[in-house]
């Protein structure tokens, strides 16, 4: 039997967005909350029509809730990194925490907002921490660490840094993980790690990814959300690649435009110059 990747848009939804307990299972692992803090009833809420950036139209999965105390609850899979997806990130968290306000009410009653962002790349100002896969966000005093502005917590999780044998920060949060990271392209259930499969809601999460369990329009939607993934990977790579050869190319232009300020120092002439940087007359007269 054929298990999908729980990271597709279709199967996080469905997983994630209409089995809540599993949802709440996941929101308790992975959030820094305390014993009484922990989640406990939640409803689903509407995902918000924020504008698409061109390259994360696919790659971006949301899933949003509320608890049974007003919290709110963004779940995020975002399979690879873009230096918006920060931005974006605090965008979606601001608007769900400003979205609260109504006329008359005091600003006390705004519940905290908290965003779990399940990241399939690596977050590149924290590459030189390569057995940290888990970061916590908070708005903190400068000197005072201890004192926060509370409101809006930021969790995010680089998938492809967790390995069974890092240090989980609690068992639930490193089976739900393993589910995260170990399930593509299994193909049959013996490949499945037993650890897994021995707790309950990690099993029945399992059992939602069996192919044969979606019909043929979802299999196909399946496929096609890779096929949109690879193709906006591919793009964004020949934006950086033709960036970066744009980039280049500047900075062998001023390389030789600064050589030509010198040799015209030297008292050579237009013709001579020419020769020397490959500009031509008029750029050398500007100079």
């Amino acid at each position: 039997m054929r298990y999908f990747d729980p990271r597709n848009d279709i199967v996080f939804r469905k997983i994630f967005g209409q089995h809540k307990h599993l949802c709440i299972s996941l929101l308790n692992a992975l959030l820094p909350l305390d014993e009484g803090q922990r989640v406990e009833r939640i409803e689903y809420l509407p995902v918000d029509e924020l504008p698409e950036l061109p390259e994360q139209k696919s790659s971006a999965v949301d899933v949003r809730c509320e608890d049974n105390r007003g919290r709110q609850f963004i779940v995020e899979m975002q399979m690879y990194w873009t230096d918006a997806f920060l931005n974006r990130t605090l965008l979606n968290t601001a608007k769900s925490y400003a979205e609260q306000t109504r006329r008359g009410m005091e600003f006390r009653e705004i519940q905290p907002v908290y965003s779990l962002c399940l990241l399939n790349d690596a977050m590149p100002d924290l590459k030189k921490y390569p057995d940290e896969y888990q970061h916590v966000y908070r708005i903190r005093h400068d000197l005072h660490p201890q004192l926060l502005i509370g409101g809006m917590t930021f969790v995010f999780i680089e998938l492809r840094k967790f390995h069974t044998q890092n240090r989980a920060f609690n068992k639930m949060a490193e089976l739900w993980l393993g589910f995260l990271t170990c399930m593509e392209g299994t193909e049959s259930e013996e490949n499945i790690p037993a650890e897994l499969t021995a707790n309950a809601e990690i099993k029945e999460a399992i059992g939602l990814l069996a192919e044969n369990s979606y019909t043929p329009s979802e299999r196909r939607a399946y496929e096609k959300y890779w096929d949109g993934v690879s193709c906006e990977r591919t793009l964004l790579t020949g934006r950086y690649e033709e960036g970066r050869a744009e980039g280049e190319a500047i900075g062998r232009d001023k390389e030789r435009l600064a050589v030509a300020r010198n040799l015209k120092s030297m008292g050579l002439n237009a013709e001579q110059i020419a020769q020397a940087t490959g500009l031509t007359a008029e750029e050398i007269e500007k100079i």
